[in-house]
């Protein structure tokens, strides 16, 4: 916690230096933490008064007084806030204050400043912020004076589901002391969280950086999946009184071991205001590997930043999986099923944004049911909504009652679905017995979790967050994905040429796996998947998938005579070569033909070969193919150049 800071040193007004007067962070605060959420101690000098004495609904029993103090567990876990909920059993309108310890007398140009946050998107409490200069009265069921001797400084009736930074002008309190009070007055919501609280003096020259965008929707998002998805984006705003110039952002991504994995900026060309702010967003990050990643931005001005306290932030962490796409973090804080006895589908969807297989789905349960059946299924959307069933997995039984973690195959295919670009839910399918499918508190997407049931009173496919607060959240349900080149590959075979200088031989190849459909390239530049027409000697093909997917293979033409007993021999040395070899045969005739050819099929050397040895120099590097003719039979050498 950081204690009252009383300054006593005044600046000039062309020389403003930042003045902090109070300040709260809600971190290191002394006192045990053993008891867990709902018993760790509070910043002292703060005054609670938890005046509507209702009781908080189960799913947030931990907020037990007016306001607790807690990690955030949903954005970042090593932070800790202040936390408040209108979430009663039964329903009830909050009435909850947190004043700070008195604050001044404040200097000339103060303002407050705070960061805020509501978790559910569905349920976003309000607040006021309110100021008085006598100290607060009140306490558990009794208001006192604090509506009677206070101001409303601020209010909204719903606040954002993404930290947000407020701020308000206290100019008008100078040389007063005041205290400052947090009212949850909502009705019927979830929860509240407040950090941050600041009352300072407004300097002339200074930028900080409000707010960082939303890294994804996904707590895991496939490597193959991951390129170009992250756009790291931040807003800045000038804090001072004077115009600034060029506003910039700088941007760093950093791996779990602190290594940079990406850095990048970008600066604006305009000036900008007092109180104004500008979104900046700099090129997208492709990871070029899996792991935990971390977005670290700063600001900076063409002018000297007075308070550099604010200029820099740290995104909430993200990770790029080997093959999993999920929506949770893996924190089980309660369970869904339908229960309606008639069947039903519970699920989430995901963004595929190019062609992958999914292999399996992962799912959580609270519980089982020994002997009943459980499976899960993959529907595509149609205008935003499941649609119809592209890919189901194995039906499997609950060996008991345990809450458990699986992993299901897909059936049939070789366990594979191909997957195109767009939209898919996947849901578990409640059969007789209710599910338990696992849920957690992030991270949640309004409009992407989904039920349906026979009966249901939506008339079909419905978000679950319409049905109330405690259903508007992720699932443990997640999707495993192979990348097509994985499954891609090719498989050869050829047609002997029925002579060592006939040109009837035949290539082929087929093509399993990737993305279809495929194209073809041969080294003699035939573009179908069989090439005719071949003398004897090795062939070259290429074969594209839809995905752009490679797989290259040599395929050996051979002739019906003489291609198995050789009566001659041939080496070539050294081999690979830096383009400098000797061929050696060791039998010459008359008619002794030496021919290479490169990997595209152009005939590079072509003569009559007089002598045992042949030293050829001059090759760039590849890979060559070797024919020594005879009239009765031909041999082949590949030749690599390095």
């Amino acid at each position: 916690m950081k204690k009252l800071i009383f300054l006593f040193l005044f600046a000039s007004a062309l020389n403003l230096q930042s003045q902090v007067i109070f300040q709260e962070d809600f971190d290191n605060v002394g006192g045990p933490t053993a008891g867990g959420a709902g018993t760790y101690s509070f910043p002292a000098g703060w005054t609670l008064a938890n005046v509507d004495n209702l009781t908080a609904s189960s799913s947030v029993s931990y907020v037990n007084e007016a306001w607790e103090r807690r990690e955030d567990f949903s954005f970042n876990v090593t932070d800790s806030c202040a936390f408040s909920t209108s979430y009663y059993t039964p329903a009830g309108t909050a009435n909850d204050w947190m004043w700070t310890p008195a604050i001044g007398p404040l200097v000339s140009n103060c303002k407050l400043t705070w960061n805020a946050v509501a978790y559910d998107p569905a349920y976003r409490d309000g607040y006021e912020v309110r100021i008085m200069t006598v100290a607060p009265t009140g306490s558990t069921g009794v208001i006192g004076n604090m509506i009677t001797s206070s101001t409303v400084l601020f209010s909204t009736a719903a606040e954002n589901t993404t930290w947000t930074a407020r701020e308000v002008d206290l100019s008008s309190y100078a040389g007063q002391t005041v205290y400052i009070g947090f009212r949850n007055n909502s009705i019927d919501k979830f929860l509240l969280l407040i950090d941050d609280v600041v009352v300072e003096a407004v300097v002339n020259d200074e930028i900080m950086l409000l707010a960082a965008d939303n890294v994804s929707e996904y707590s895991q998002v496939p490597f193959y999946l991951s390129q170009d998805v992250t756009i790291p984006g931040a807003t800045l705003k000038n804090n001072g009184l004077n115009v600034l110039h060029n506003p910039k952002l700088n941007v760093e991504i950093t791996d779990e071991f602190g290594a940079i994995a990406y850095s990048d900026s970008i600066t604006s060309p305009d000036s900008l205001l007092s109180g104004a702010s500008i979104h900046l967003a700099t090129l997208p990050f492709s990871p070029v590997s899996t792991g935990t990643y971390t977005i670290h931005y700063s600001a900076s001005m063409n002018e000297t930043d007075s308070n550099n306290a604010n200029d820099t932030l740290s995104s909430v962490s993200f990770v790029v999986s080997d093959s999993t796409y999920a929506r949770d973090k893996g924190i089980v804080v309660g369970a869904l099923g339908i229960g309606a006895g008639n069947g039903g589908y519970l699920g989430q969807d995901y963004a595929i944004t190019k062609p992958v297989y999914a292999s399996s789905i992962s799912l959580s349960v609270t519980r089982g049911y020994t002997g009943e059946p459980f499976a899960a299924v993959i529907w595509n959307m149609v205008a935003g909504v499941p649609d119809s069933i592209v890919a189901s997995t194995d039906t499997l039984y609950y060996p008991d009652d345990s809450a458990r973690f699986y992993t299901i195959n897909l059936y049939g295919n070789n366990g594979m679905a191909l997957l195109d670009s767009g939209q898919y839910a996947v849901t578990m399918v409640e059969f007789d017995s209710t599910i338990s499918l696992s849920q957690t508190t992030d991270i949640f997407t309004t409009g992407h979790m989904w039920v349906n049931w026979p009966s249901t009173p939506l008339g079909g496919w419905g978000n679950t967050e319409t049905f109330g607060a405690s259903f508007a959240k992720p699932f443990v349900l997640r999707l495993n994905v192979v990348d097509p080149c994985e499954t891609f590959m090719v498989d050869t075979s050829s047609v002997a040429a029925s002579c060592s200088s006939c040109s009837d031989g035949e290539a082929m190849v087929s093509a399993l796996g990737g993305v279809p459909p495929y194209s073809y390239l041969w080294s003699n530049m035939d573009t179908t998947a069989t090439t005719t027409g071949l003398d004897a000697g090795l062939y070259t093909v290429t074969v594209t998938d839809a995905s752009g997917c490679t797989q290259v293979a040599d395929v050996n033409v051979s002739f019906t005579v003489g291609i198995d007993v050789p009566e001659i021999e041939v080496g070539v040395f050294p081999n690979p070569s830096n383009g400098t070899f000797t061929v050696y045969c060791n039998s010459i005739s008359d008619g002794m033909m030496l021919e290479i050819v490169d990997i595209a099929g152009k005939i590079v050397y072509n003569e009559q070969m007089t002598q045992e040895n042949v030293s050829l120099n001059g090759f760039a590097s590849g890979v060559y193919t070797l024919k020594l003719r005879t009239n009765n039979e031909m041999i082949i050498k590949k030749i690599v150049v390095e």
